[in-house]
């Protein structure tokens, strides 16, 4: 049996898989009625477009969740008697691509669900006289992908340095969540004391040096899902504008984080590869 079917079969047979899936499910229904509920609530027009916006927001505990199913499958030497089951029937190269493979499709699958789901609904509800552009779409699915990739060679990172499930997850939380927290205090600090406290969130990027270096960490690519909801209205003023904030529609919005991302991920997958191999049962 392929190793990524074994991963499949055990995913459906426990609460993790459904879990996962049903998590996905409440962000896509989460956005669309926190859309209606802006709607009733100012009377203002609400277009399909913004029930996006909410969904990419609303997706993150999911996102968290798939880290730490996807961690503790990465542990493969945590336990034992699995770690002996798999070696003895797949070579360590079958094991890591297939496990890899498998998490990336997962996500990209549900995530991608989830987004469609609220796209047909937000669509029935909500205006939807605007299309959404689809060479914007693309562009932001190809930041979304990349940022799945970097996500997932970062739990193969991880797991590759802790032989222990709870270890890596917490790591690789912590490098996708506690970095930028304690970098926009070390933002706001820096604000504070300059005396530029008034200064727009927006423009936090430019006139931060500690924002400016934050730009170069690679899970910041998964800003670029914005692009996945860009309108033709919001094409002729050259703004997205995405949770009430409007932003400079540019093509390289999150380059910098993509070029980091490149840089980093076969460094990552050949220490990982190498930490795994050197390991002992």
């Amino acid at each position: 049996m392929n190793l990524w079917r074994v991963e499949l079969f055990h995913l459906l047979r426990t609460w993790r898989g459904w879990t996962l899936s049903g998590v996905f499910l409440l962000a896509s229904l989460l956005a669309v009625l926190m859309g209606f509920l802006i709607h009733r609530s100012s009377g203002s027009s609400f277009t399909y477009d913004q029930t996006l916006d909410l969904y990419t927001l609303l997706a993150w505990p999911a996102l968290l969740l798939w880290t730490g199913i996807a961690a503790s499958s990465f542990a493969i030497d945590s336990n034992k008697e699995r770690s002996v089951f798999l070696r003895l029937r797949f070579s360590l190269a079958e094991i890591l691509i297939s496990k890899s493979v498998f998490y990336f499709a997962l996500l990209g699958t549900l995530w991608l669900a989830g987004f469609a789901i609220t796209f047909l609904l937000g669509l029935v509800i909500y205006d939807g006289s605007h299309q959404i552009s689809l060479g914007w779409f693309l562009w932001g699915l190809f930041f979304f992908l990349i940022g799945g990739v970097f996500s997932t060679i970062l739990i193969l990172f991880c797991g590759a340095l802790f032989r222990g499930a709870v270890a890596s997850v917490l790591v690789v939380i912590g490098l996708n969540l506690g970095i930028p927290i304690i970098a926009s205090l070390l933002v706001f600090l820096e604000l504070l004391i300059r005396g530029l406290t008034n200064t727009p969130p927006v423009e936090w990027e430019t006139v931060s040096y500690v924002a400016r270096g934050l730009l170069w960490w690679p899970p910041a690519t998964y800003d670029g899902v914005i692009f996945m909801s860009v309108t033709p209205s919001e094409m002729a003023v050259d703004t997205n504008i995405t949770l009430g904030q409007a932003l400079e529609l540019e093509p390289y919005f999150r380059i910098k984080p993509l070029i980091s991302t490149v840089i980093l991920l076969p460094a990552m997958a050949l220490f990982g590869w190498h930490r795994y191999a050197k390991r002992e049962v």
